[in-house]
């Protein structure tokens, strides 16, 4: 090894490259970690949020169309029941609009029983108030019993029951005089409609008219024949006798034609009809044998209602069918005494198909209705026919319900013997029904049929043979 000398130097360059390092300072993590957990747990909540607003835009979006199904099934519906409803009011206007409903023909029934009741009170000064009314409520066993202060008694069922009210509102009738029955019972409840529709009016009606003619059986024994009825259905009273009238002796006969329950009237023995309990009762008064006057009502109904513009009476007796021979005295005899009087010969014509083409005429009109319930979907479509169904019962099928076929046959439509007699109505005007409703009669009314009846005696007397000699021809062809 050589040693080096103690004075040796390493040459140094003349220029020397000299690197400065920075000194390196210490970086802080602790921002960017904060930052970065942050994140991290930021992240996944704004995912679940995300996915959260996605559900439920789908949800709005899905109720959305729920609820633009659910209108557009309503509107659906709407549009069906529109439809519905044009086509009823279309097909079914007469139902609904009060002024295409039929015309009616509408009356107080109770015209002949009232007259003959006044004329026998006028002949044996008897008193027809009532005493009493009383009554059984409730649904079964349900009646009136009305007492005259004469001592006669009349009772009635109502067929589904009476109520206190109704019991209460019968009181109004005490201390009237027991002539108009129909008159009485509307005091009491406003109105009356027969074939089951109010069978509580009805029931105080027949009560009514029963204790009338009981009056008479109790207190004249010995002068009156009093019998039922003898109808099936039926429990009303016949009364008859002999007075005098207009100078000579008179037979004269009263009924009620009331049917049990208050769902009537069945008036098969109407008018002079001598069938069942009036048979014998009419042969022992000869009242089926010599002319005779059948009373009927008070009455609107076409034509005559609407050709008139007051109160008129009209004697109708068919000149092929009934006795116009009595029929013209019956006339004379108001123009007498100067009432407004028609007579018209023409109507009362028999007809053996009549009651029949009418009852199916009438079923062919309750089948429409049947069919329009039965394609009917709507309330107001069901409402309206329910009421039309009602009003047609209660009016209109009335004149069909009143009498059997094989006796309007021979009878015609008011119940006349062929050839015995003509019949006397009164007569309002069609504006008078458009106030009253329903026609009543008053005891002024009563009064002049009784007038009329009394006057009409001496002139069928004056024409007895002839009349009597017509009804034989008559009767003989039927």
């Amino acid at each position: 090894m050589t040693d080096k000398p103690k004075n040796f130097s390493v040459p140094l360059p003349t220029e020397v490259d000299v690197k400065v390092e920075e000194n390196v300072i210490q970086k802080d993590f602790s921002g960017y970690l904060t930052r970065a957990l942050a994140w991290t747990a930021l992240t996944p909540l704004f995912m679940l949020g995300f996915m959260h607003f996605s559900q439920l835009m789908n949800a709005t979006e899905i109720n959305d169309w729920r609820q633009i199904e659910i209108t557009r099934q309503l509107s659906n519906r709407i549009s069906e029941e529109i439809y519905s409803l044009a086509n009823f009011l279309k097909t079914s206007g007469n139902i609904i609009r009060a002024e295409d409903i039929p015309v009616r023909s509408v009356q107080d029934d109770s015209g002949g029983l009232s007259c003959v009741i006044r004329l026998l009170q006028k002949t044996f000064d008897i008193d027809l108030r009532i005493d009493s009314v009383s009554a059984r409520t409730g649904l079964n066993g349900a009646y009136f019993e009305v007492t005259t202060k004469s001592g006669g008694i009349g009772k009635a069922f109502a067929r589904r029951g009476i109520t206190p009210d109704e019991a209460r509102l019968a009181q109004q009738i005490i201390g009237a005089e027991a002539v108009n029955s129909q008159t009485l019972a509307v005091r009491c409840f406003g109105r009356i409609l027969g074939q089951g529709a109010m069978e509580v009016p009805v029931a105080l009606q027949t009560a009514i008219a029963n204790a009338s003619m009981d009056s008479f059986a109790k207190s004249f024994p010995d002068q009156f024949l009093y019998g039922e009825e003898e109808i099936e259905g039926n429990c009303g009273k016949i009364l008859g006798t002999v007075i005098e009238a207009g100078g000579f002796p008179t037979s004269v006969l009263a009924l009620s034609n009331a049917s049990i329950g208050g769902i009537g009237p069945n008036e098969d023995i109407e008018g002079n009809v001598n069938l069942f309990g009036k048979k014998e009762i009419m042969h022992r008064l000869r009242l089926d044998q010599i002319p005779s006057i059948v009373i009927e009502g008070k009455v609107c109904a076409k034509p005559v209602s609407d050709e008139i513009s007051e109160n008129t009476f009209l004697v109708r007796g068919n000149e092929q069918d009934d006795n116009p021979i009595v029929a013209k005295c019956v006339k004379e005899a108001a123009e007498m005494l100067g009432y407004p009087v028609l007579y018209r010969p023409e109507m009362l014509k028999r007809s053996p198909d009549a009651m029949r083409g009418l009852t199916h005429e009438n079923a062919v009109y309750i089948g429409s209705l049947a069919k329009k319930l039965d394609e009917s979907s709507s309330a107001l479509e069901k409402v309206q026919i329910a009421a039309e169904l009602n009003r047609f019962c209660s009016e209109d099928l009335g004149g069909i319900t009143f009498m059997s076929e094989d006796i309007h046959k021979v009878m015609g439509g008011v119940g006349c013997i062929p050839g015995s007699s003509c019949v006397l109505s009164l007569f309002i005007p069609r504006e008078e029904l458009q106030k009253v409703v329903q026609p009543t009669l008053s005891l002024e009314d009563v009064d002049r049929y009784v007038r009329i009846c009394t006057e009409s005696v001496p002139i069928i007397n004056r024409n007895l043979e002839a009349a009597s000699r017509l009804y034989s021809t008559v009767a003989e062809k039927f």
